[in-house]
């Protein structure tokens, strides 16, 4: 629905976009929802430096058009949108256009954290108590190698169990992604809509609550069907 790919240190960018017109209904949709999309990567001649901070918008973006599709209040003004997964994205939205976004690899550094390192377990992360104390652990979201010691060494010190740890670990993981990250987009946000799983997304609006920010989540699904419309495209 929303391809972007930008190339730094070339003169060429290739777009589809499209924004809802307002007033229109959800299968009308003319206009640019990207007028400008910031390079996220300076041009320079170090070839390293060539592919850095570059982010490409996925299938989610469909998922933002619905959102902003499902209730037209929100095409005016800024707000920010959460969409937890294995890789989280934070999009601002400016007057119903995507000005900025972020992505943060949160729920792919949980799997391979519980998969291939010290803090492996093949227990649940069902623990409430675990999840709030990894959220308190997380702190303002910086210093996160270190900060992801102490999973292992609560239960070394025989201060938890170890069937904790992913439940603590996915609180750390969260809680220091929901701190951070809208720093990246020149955010200190009081409010953030959050879209996708109904679980997932109760975990990210615990770990916003508990650092001042009010969240609301919204079904994933609904907004990505409403997306495919507004795009006159069939669910």
């Amino acid at each position: 629905a929303v391809s972007v790919l930008r190339r730094a240190g070339c003169d060429r960018t290739v777009e589809i976009h499209y924004k809802l017109t307002p007033g229109a209904t959800t299968h009308q949709a003319a206009q640019p929802l990207f007028t400008h999309l910031p390079a996220t990567a300076a041009a320079s001649d170090d070839p390293r430096a060539r592919w850095r901070r570059i982010e490409v918008p996925s299938r989610r973006a469909a998922q933002v058009l619905g959102w902003l599709a499902q209730n037209p209040d929100r095409r005016t003004g800024r707000h920010l949108v959460c969409h937890p997964g294995t890789h989280a994205k934070w999009v601002l939205v400016e007057d119903g256009r995507i000005a900025r976004f972020v992505t943060a690899m949160t729920g792919e550094l949980f799997a391979v954290l519980g998969r291939h390192s010290l803090l492996k377990s093949d227990a649940p992360a069902d623990d409430d108590a675990a999840f709030e104390a990894g959220l308190a652990a997380a702190g303002p979201g910086d210093a996160l190698a270190a900060r992801l010691f102490t999973a292992r060494a609560r239960v070394v010190g025989g201060a938890a169990e170890p069937e904790s740890t992913p439940s603590y670990l996915s609180g750390l993981l969260i809680g220091a992604e929901v701190a951070s990250v809208p720093g990246l987009l020149g955010e200190t946000p009081k409010q953030v809509a959050l879209l996708g799983d109904a679980a997932l997304c109760g975990r990210y609006r615990r770990a916003l609550e508990r650092i001042g920010v009010a969240a609301e989540a919204f079904d994933g699904e609904a907004a990505a069907i409403a997306g495919l419309f507004a795009l006159g495209a069939p669910p």
